[in-house]
């Protein structure tokens, strides 16, 4: 597969025949919410950083955790998850926040994002929206699972019918760090489109959330605890191991980059919005070093801490092919000193990438949302393995008179 790298636009202005009204609608839901979302502004409270300490790069102890002695991986507890009791207008208010802490950041890093009233083309109307929170065949289980001797909980998304059948697995690296960046049964709408094309998505929550014990780290603690969902897959029984991939989104591609530097056993994996190169990144937010060398900070540590995390040093180290979508709006991540330049030092190893920058788009790619998941879909189809033919039966005893 050939090096690329181009961008990409999704046209601004077509709908859809016979979508007329039901754009309007959502642009007016839309309009509506945005409004309401303003004349509450004055009392709302901003988001913070975590606190100093919260999160550093020396690791909980491994020992005296409730999963201690037990093997990496071993599932201690399984539940179906409660699908949350949201409604229509929380969804598009969700999307506006976002929305609008993405063109904060934009703004902050003078970029061009897309206005906001071009979200109605791409959310979901309403009837739609109620489709995707009553499609029933796929099942979300809650799981607890044995990570370096502590409880740590994940999250699977899987096809409702597994019994007699070996599926691919996408293992999901979330970004964000805390607990309000923690998955729920309802992120992606449980995955759905990767589990309409028959993917089981499996996800770390990462230690210390959700519940989970231990202390999270960034790049460290968390990568060890993706590497200890691959054992826990084999335990599943319906998980095909010859086809495992991997997606990260912001801090989640630094994991993803890690993981496989660590040998994680994957065909090929797909980025948005990602983290490669932490030192240019530190440079505009500088709660980064807090986040890799602990704090206080100690000054003897934070390069070589921030390099360590950074793929743009040793993309020689990633030896499975890669697909890096990116939105030319993001401020929290910019592409030009992220994906851009990761692609570059691959492109100067002759290795098998695919770059998209989506020209104005935010960090989630909010308005290139469908595009996104069918591109990564086709990428790992392109990676795919054949199953393994079954050996031949052993011949049975021979029948009949020997030929003198």
């Amino acid at each position: 597969m050939g090096v690329g790298c181009h961008a990409t636009y999704p046209s601004r202005t077509g709908v859809p025949a016979g979508a007329g009204a039901a754009h309007a609608a959502v642009r007016s839901a839309v309009r509506a919410v945005a409004d309401a979302m303003a004349l509450a502004a004055r009392r709302a409270v901003p988001c913070v950083a975590l606190a100093a300490g919260l999160l550093g790069g020396a690791d909980a102890a491994r020992a005296g955790g409730a999963a201690a002695g037990l093997p990496d991986g071993t599932i201690l507890g399984q539940a179906r998850c409660d699908w949350p009791d949201d409604t229509y207008r929380q969804y598009l208010e969700r999307a506006v926040a976002t929305y609008r802490e993405d063109a904060e950041a934009a703004k902050r890093a003078r970029l061009g994002i897309r206005p906001q009233s071009e979200l109605a083309g791409v959310l979901l109307a309403e009837p739609d929206w109620r489709g995707r929170r009553l499609y029933r065949d796929y099942v979300c289980e809650r799981l607890v699972y044995a990570s370096d001797g502590l409880q740590v909980i994940a999250y699977l998304w899987r096809p409702a019918r597994v019994e007699g059948r070996t599926l691919p697995l996408i293992v999901f690296n979330r970004g964000g760090v805390g607990e309000q960046s923690r998955l729920r049964p309802n992120t992606q709408f449980g995955f759905w489109r990767f589990v309409q094309a028959d993917y089981v998505v499996l996800a770390t929550q990462y230690r210390g959330n959700d519940g989970g014990e231990g202390r999270e780290s960034f790049g460290d603690g968390d990568v060890r605890d993706v590497l200890n969902l691959f054992p826990l897959a084999e335990r599943l029984g319906y998980v095909d191991v010859t086809n495992v991939f991997m997606l990260g989104y912001s801090r989640g591609a630094m994991v993803t980059a890690l993981a496989v530097r660590r040998g994680a056993p994957v065909n090929a994996v797909a980025t948005v919005g990602g983290l490669f190169d932490l030192v240019a990144a530190a440079a505009e937010r500088p709660q980064l070093r807090e986040l890799v060398a602990g704090a206080p900070v100690d000054p003897a540590r934070v390069e070589a801490a921030l390099r360590e995390r950074s793929a743009v040093y040793w993309p020689e180290q990633i030896g499975v092919p890669m697909l890096l979508l990116h939105g030319g709006a993001d401020g929290v991540a910019r592409a030009a000193t992220q994906s851009l330049a990761f692609a570059q030092r691959l492109a100067e190893r002759r290795a098998p990438y695919q770059l998209v920058i989506y020209d104005g788009d935010t960090h989630g790619l909010t308005f290139s949302a469908q595009d996104r998941d069918l591109r990564i879909l086709d990428f790992f189809a392109r990676w795919r393995r054949a199953p393994e033919p079954a050996a031949p039966a052993p011949a049975g005893p021979a029948t009949g008179a020997a030929t003198p």
